[in-house]
């Protein structure tokens, strides 16, 4: 059974946000995840993959976040958020699947489960900065 589009990017984002603290081998995070979740391992390889595409860009995404952030340095963003944003501005500009309305939207529903209201305003506002941006790059 597939998992809902929802449900796969909370699960890529809980394996981002991992990383920043531990990068296990395929076989731990899978089998916790499954444990945790309980969920098929085909749907956790699927989250994996995604995830490790996303850490595969870390540099570029964090770029692209740099570009926007003129307020904060990227290590003042909470590792939540920055893995939040670097999931959207990895759909929004790497992976180009889905319209910038909902990865904006999945993105604020990401960030109202984790973070504070605070930081959906901010994250917001640097998805929005970047998409003018790259409107008027283009």
């Amino acid at each position: 059974m597939t998992l809902p589009q929802q449900k796969n990017r909370e699960l890529v984002f809980e394996i981002l946000y991992s990383y920043e603290f531990h990068e296990s081998s395929a076989d731990e995070l899978c089998s916790f995840i499954m444990r945790e979740h309980k969920i098929s391992k085909k749907n956790v390889l699927e989250c994996l993959t995604k995830a490790t595409m996303i850490h595969k860009e870390k540099e570029k995404l964090d770029t692209l976040i740099r570009e926007v952030s003129h307020s904060y340095d990227l290590k003042r963003i909470h590792s939540i958020e920055r893995n939040i944003l670097r999931l959207a501005f990895f759909e929004l500009f790497i992976e180009k699947k889905n319209e910038s309305r909902v990865v904006i939207a999945e993105a604020l529903r990401l960030a109202r489960k984790f973070t504070t209201p605070e930081a959906q305003g901010f994250i917001l506002a640097l998805m929005d900065a970047s998409i003018k941006r790259t409107m008027t790059t283009t």
